[in-house]
């Protein structure tokens, strides 16, 4: 069964997003303004360096793979980033879908 799960930008880590990915979870978190993503896999920069269209992008995230961002203001007018592992996300369906609010307080090793 796959489930939906919404979490603060602290748990972010790819150790976490990995971990979701095997359990075939899907997520919903922020990102730093400097994680490095590649629009053509053509080569790394941060986030914040790309321009992302108001619809969202594909971008491939280093060490994990294609996840899809969006780009929002946040309440105090700085650029929120926004990802997640559901490649078919929209703005609109990101806020109603049931995501499970979650800590990830630690991750497994393998």
């Amino acid at each position: 069964m796959s489930r939906n799960w919404l979490f603060r930008q602290l748990y972010s880590g790819l150790p976490n997003l990995k971990l979701l990915r095997s359990l075939n979870w899907h997520w919903l978190t922020q990102l730093k303004s400097n994680r490095e993503v590649s629009l053509d896999r053509s080569g790394n920069r941060a986030i914040s360096d790309i321009f992302i269209p108001m619809h969202g992008c594909l971008v491939h995230l280093k060490g994990y793979g294609w996840i899809k961002v969006f780009r929002t203001v946040g309440t105090n007018g700085d650029a929120e980033y926004w990802a997640t592992s559901r490649l078919d996300m929209t703005l609109n369906k990101q806020l109603s879908m049931p995501w499970t609010p979650g800590k990830l307080k630690c991750t497994i090793a393998v």
